[in-house]
């Protein structure tokens, strides 16, 4: 799989708002049948041309998952939310973290999303 979607006719679009995703015809059909989730160690924030790498563990936790819908193409989208607390300060959206409790409910494709992720 690769990172990213060529929407055709439009931009290539790495991550979607999970505020808004389910408002755009585009997105319903893979969220409601192409969840993933994205196995990360990190990632990294720009803020004035400036890398910041988060590692956003808890003690024992060498990775998290990201909440991310894929493509019959096989492109993936990361979902994004407003951010919080200090990673605020360097970027106003992060990536959608799941809570390993709720992983099995956000890949069973027959719930529903939203309430899933406000868990």
């Amino acid at each position: 799989m690769k990172w990213g979607y060529q929407i055709p006719k439009l931009n290539y679009l790495i991550n979607a708002r999970i505020e808004t995703a389910h408002q755009k015809k585009m997105f319903i059909p893979f969220l409601k049948n192409n969840r993933c989730a994205i196995l990360i160690e990190g990632y990294y924030e720009w803020k004035n041309k400036e890398p910041y790498c988060f590692h956003p563990f808890k003690k024992g936790k060498e990775h998290i998952y990201l909440a991310g819908f894929y493509t019959k193409s096989q492109d993936v989208v990361i979902l994004t939310r407003q951010a919080k607390g200090e990673l605020f300060k360097v970027h106003h959206r992060m990536p959608v973290v799941l809570k390993e409790s709720i992983l099995d409910l956000w890949l069973n494709s027959q719930n529903k999303y939203l309430d899933i992720l406000n868990k």
